[in-house]
């Protein structure tokens, strides 16, 4: 039984997972071995050149969408599928992957750890201010500098403070 366009369009999928290649070459190679010419594909939508070849779901709909690598394509949009595809299961991640659809989403999903950032940023309580340098009770290195330095006093002239030195 000859597999149809979508079904291998995800086993072309994971196997761009697992060689790390970026999205925009893995759609123009698909493209391409499916009949199309390089200039309907760079001429036509993204979602055309798909549904002409038969693959609507899980096919990229925008353009900015190519300037990623797969696995981040894998992280935005099939992201169980990426997690057993990193365990090293390759056909369950094959069958979640089914389970999902491709939006118009444009930016990737921030990583884990900026998102942690943004959040406990977001928590901090705003009465009690930013973070203070200790002795200084300056938020910056710039104005802790300004702040521990003389610069900006009144100062008597050089003969009273004992001349130069």
């Amino acid at each position: 039984m000859e597999k149809t366009a979508w079904q291998a369009w995800d086993e072309f999928l994971i196997s761009a997972w697992k060689a790390n290649a970026h999205m925009g070459t893995v759609v123009m190679r698909f493209l391409q071995d499916n009949d199309l010419m390089y200039e309907q594909i760079t001429n036509w939508e993204l979602d055309i050149c798909f549904s002409m070849v038969g693959v609507d779901r899980r096919s990229p709909k925008v353009a900015l969408q190519l300037r990623y690598p797969v696995r981040v394509f894998f992280h935005q949009f099939f992201p169980k599928a990426n997690d057993l595809l990193w365990e090293g299961k390759e056909a369950e991640a094959l069958l979640k992957m089914r389970c999902y659809r491709v939006g118009i989403a444009v930016q990737p999903h921030p990583s884990r750890e900026m998102a942690g950032l943004k959040r406990k940023f977001h928590e901090m309580d705003p009465s009690k201010g930013l973070p203070v340098i200790p002795g200084t009770n300056a938020v910056s290195i710039r104005h802790a500098r300004r702040l521990l330095s003389d610069w900006g006093t009144v100062k008597p002239p050089a003969r009273q403070r004992g001349g130069r030195l």
